[in-house]
This record gives C-alpha cells, sequence and structure tokens, in this order.
C-alpha cells in the first residue's frame, strides 16, 4: 500500500505568542498554548519544515538552531489539527509520525484522539513516554487506520522547558495521477502503467459502472463512479486491454442495451450490370439509426457480394421490412444474440457500526462497517435494506456483495444475521440497538481486500424491508475486518439476477 506524506509546511500564523497556523491547503493547527517568546525561533510551521531529515544541519539543536514548536506553559496542553478541508482521500490517515526531542533537556509526552466534530474525542493512541535521554532524531511511528476531520494530540513536559515537539508527519494513501491528453486503448498496458479513461455522459444515469476485460471475461472495477472519468492503475500486463461502461439510474438499472443482430443478405443482379436500390432502416422510438449497404460490383457475374449489419440500442424490437420483385430472390443468414441476464443493484438505505468501548457513541457517517473484536471491545455492523421488485419475474439468484477494505492475516467465518428494522442510521449505538439475531448463513472472509459475495437465494426474500447483522461467527477465532459502507468508494450493495423470456418474429 502506497502512502503520501500530507504536506503542510509553507503556511501563515503560528509564530512568537501565537496559537494558530494555517497550512496552504486549509488545514489549521490550534494550540493550547502560545508559540514560546516572541522571535523568530520556536514556531509552529517547524513543525512540518522537514528540517528533520535535512543532513546539514548538526545536533543537537541547542546553540545550532531553534527549528522545532515550543510553547510558553508546562502544563498539560492540547494541538488540534483542523482537515476538513482536504480531500476525502487526504483524509484517510494510515500513519503519524512523531519526532518528540526538541533539546538536550527537553522532550514532551503525548497521545492521541480523533473526532467528528471536533467536540467528542476518542483516543487512538495511548500516552507515549519519553524522556530527555531519548536520542536525537527518534521517531515514534504509530501505523493508524482513520478518517476523521479532527486529531489532537495532548501533551506534557519533560525537562525544564515548556511543551514541544521537533516534527509531525501525516502519511494518507497515495492517489495516483491522470496521464494528460491520454485515452484507454494507449499502448501503456504494463504493470504499473496509469491512465485516464474517459466516456460521454447517459442520460438518466445517476452513477457508472466500469469493466476491464481481461481472461476472457468483464470483471467490474468500480460501480459507483459519479462522473464520466476514471484514472486505472494496472496490476499485472494486459496487452490488448479494453473497458467498457454502464450507465446506471437512481433504480440501479443498467441504461446500456447489448442486443444486436448480424444479418447477411446475397442480392442477384439481372440484366444490366448497374442496380438501382436503396436501404431503409427504421427504428422502432427516437432518432434515426444510422446505417450503411456496401454492394461490390462484379463485371463477369450477376451475382453481387453484400452485407449488412444493424445494431439496436436502447429497445428490444425493431420494425423493418424488406421488398422484392417477383423475379427477385433473396437468401439471409440471421444470428440473434439474446441480451444477458439482467441485473438489479439494491443499495444500502441505512448501515452503521456500533462499538462496545464507545456504547453512546453513533457511528452512522462512517465509511467502515467493522466487525471483529480488540482488546477494547468488540466491533457489529448493521445494514437496512428495502427491495422491491416487479411482479412476474423468475429470480434467479440473490447475493450481498460486501468490500473487504483491508487485509487481514487469516481466513475465518463471518455471520449474517437478520435483525429487527426499528433502528435509525444516525440514532443507533452499542446500547441502543436491536439484539435479536435470527441466523441467516455464514460467508468466508479471505486474507485480502477484495470483494465479497454471500449468497441469499435461499433466504427466501423477494420484497419489502430487511435489516442484518455482521458478526463474526466464533470471535475467538477472528480478526478485526472493514468493509465499505454506503458512504464509502465500494459501498455494499443486494444484487438480483431476474430472467425473462424474449420473442421474436422473422417476416
Amino acid at each position: 500500500m502506497k502512502l503520501k506524506k500530507l504536506d503542510l509546511s509553507g503556511g501563515t500564523g503560528g509564530k512568537g505568542g501565537q496559537k494558530v497556523y494555517t497550512a496552504p491547503n486549509g488545514v489549521i493547527v490550534t494550540s493550547s498554548a502560545p508559540v514560546y517568546g516572541s522571535g523568530s525561533a520556536y514556531h509552529m510551521s517547524y513543525l512540518f519544515d522537514n528540517s528533520i531529515h535535512d543532513s546539514s544541519v548538526s545536533y543537537p539543536y541547542y546553540g545550532d538552531t531553534t527549528k522545532y514548536w515550543l510553547t510558553s506553559s508546562s502544563g498539560n496542553q492540547t494541538l488540534i489539527f483542523d482537515f476538513s478541508s482536504l480531500e476525502l482521500s487526504e483524509r484517510l490517515i494510515r500513519r503519524i509520525d512523531v519526532y518528540p526531542k526538541i533539546r538536550t533537556d527537553a522532550s514532551s509526552n503525548y497521545r492521541i484522539f480523533i473526532s467528528d466534530d471536533g467536540e467528542n474525542w476518542e483516543e487512538v493512541v495511548p500516552w507515549i513516554k519519553n524522556n530527555t535521554s531519548l536520542a536525537w532524531g527518534t521517531v515514534k511511528s504509530h501505523e493508524v487506520n482513520i478518517n476523521t476531520p479532527f486529531i489532537k494530540f495532548e501533551l506534557t513536559q519533560n525537562g525544564d522547558w515548556g511543551v514541544g515537539l521537533d516534527e509531525i508527519e501525516f502519511y494518507c494513501l497515495a492517489v495516483p495521477q491522470p496521464i494528460d491528453n491520454i485515452s484507454y486503448n494507449t499502448n501503456q498496458k504494463s504493470v504499473g502503467d496509469t491512465i485516464l479513461i474517459s466516456w460521454g455522459e447517459s442520460d438518466d444515469a445517476t452513477r457508472y459502472e466500469l469493466q476491464y476485460y481481461i481472461n476472457n471475461e468483464w470483471i467490474t472495477i468500480n460501480n459507483n463512479i459519479t462522473n464520466t472519468e476514471y484514472v486505472y492503475t494496472f496490476e499485472q500486463p494486459n496487452p490488448t486491454a479494453q473497458f467498457r461502461v454502464k450507465g446506471i439510474n437512481e433504480n440501479g438499472e443498467v441504461l446500456n442495451s447489448v442486443n444486436k443482430m448480424r444479418g447477411y443478405i446475397d442480392i442477384i443482379g439481372y440484366g444490366e450490370n448497374d442496380l438501382n436500390s436503396s436501404l431503409i432502416v427504421k427504428q422502432f422510438h427516437g432518432e434515426e439509426l444510422g446505417s450503411s449497404l456496401n454492394i461490390s460490383k462484379k463485371d463477369k457475374e450477376n451475382e453481387f457480394d453484400s452485407s449488412l449489419v444493424v445494431t439496436q440500442r436502447d429497445f428490444s424490437t425493431l420494425d423493418s421490412s424488406i421488398t422484392l420483385n417477383p423475379s427477385g430472390r433473396m437468401r439471409g443468414f440471421i444470428d440473434i444474440v439474446q441480451p444477458p441476464k439482467k441485473v438489479k443493484r439494491v443499495y444500502p438505505v441505512k448501515d452503521s457500526v456500533v462499538r462496545q468501548s464507545a456504547p453512546t457513541i453513533n457511528y452512522g457517517n462512517s465509511q467502515q462497517m467493522l466487525a471483529g473484536e480488540v482488546a477494547e471491545g468488540k466491533f457489529i455492523s448493521y445494514l437496512g435494506f428495502d427491495l422491491q421488485l416487479p411482479d412476474n419475474i423468475d429470480i434467479e439468484s440473490i447475493k450481498l456483495v460486501l468490500y473487504k477494505q483491508y487485509d487481514t492475516s487469516k481466513r475465518f467465518l463471518m455471520g449474517l444475521y437478520e435483525t429487527s428494522n426499528d433502528w435509525e442510521e444516525y440514532d443507533i449505538t452499542w446500547d441502543f440497538r436491536p439484539l435479536e439475531e435470527i441466523y441467516v448463513t455464514q460467508f468466508s472472509v479471505p486474507i485480502k481486500s477484495e470483494k465479497v459475495e454471500v449468497d441469499l437465494t435461499d433466504f427466501g426474500w423477494v420484497d419489502g424491508k430487511k435489516s442484518f447483522i455482521i458478526r463474526p461467527r466464533n470471535y475467538n477465532m477472528s480478526e478485526l475486518t472493514a468493509f465499505g459502507t454506503r458512504e464509502s468508494l465500494n459501498p455494499p450493495y443486494i444484487e438480483v439476477f431476474e430472467s425473462s423470456l424474449y420473442r421474436g418474429n422473422l417476416l
């Protein structure tokens, strides 16, 4: 997993006697105590200037330079980061590096909190104790997995000086950059190559599904794209790579039809070599359908080789007719390709996770559904759907599709349970949640982060509102696992495969 360091350098404020520093990207850093002194030393900007990695600067800093943050207070202090201005991808913090040594006789202890509103805080890194004998340049690296607009450091001093830190570095997931002026059929199709795929808008589409062709099958890359372009990075070589896009409306219905017909028509001439003819192709609805008829002329024979290809989109029926003179004849070969089975995707109307260690906090807007147990307690996820299907259809299968966000160290079984639908996304907590569980099925959780499918065909659910619980079958044999929510880039959904009869006439 490639990480990118957030650049918070080059901002304004946070100088002598001040408490607030603003980075160029809009991140606001607020200290509870002002910067020590009124000169050019100890500014908050030194937390992000990367001087810790400058080989030209010698240690110790004391007596050489003062490129570290130092406050005028010795009591417990806070340092709060407001990341609200950042893109979602930059708020997916995966690692925090802290350099606590600032002077030969000073360092700071600290712990780290996160918050969704800047008022209610949850501890994610417990107290880190340091001392004045800490080696220069020592980094305390914390692997985290958070998506939050607010991060808070609580700090206490070590030694005779006030609270301070040398540097803080935040690392988020790196987002691939598109290659300018390039289309998907570029020759760059090796591992690691990045291409920008773009397409035109589809009427009534609220989102798009991008698919990738490899090993004789179409694989879905992303089914929740809301604009008309996508950046793709090749994970394996594919010199004949192909992509296709489907428009999906607000009901989860695919707008693009793949019906097609191919025909071969022999037209036999008579009399003179020149044959006057015309072809009219009528479409059942909408604008005229573009078509062409190519007839090759042969001087020594009366038979003309020709072919006619008609592609019909958006509708499954096409009215047409061909008229022959009484002395003429025609031979035709027609391939009628049955359209694929209809697939309907139903996205949840609500989802949330409850946490035993935070029994009164609601996580309805979280981008992760957590299920499992850690030292601090259990996590259970809730999903709610409203399935509405048309009458007189034959359902071949129903399945729940989840997207596992991160790798785990082993395989284990996760359970799916039906529960009461009497809960709200932004009200449910550990203390106030439906407790009833009716076992539905179990499914294997893979080690890698990938799509997970749960077969619900035998569940007998064809209509109405249902709510489910996701939790391990055996907590002792499981690991904490994260799935995407409806607020994430890869939301869960119910996938229904419908079959129907097709009728056609050849006159």
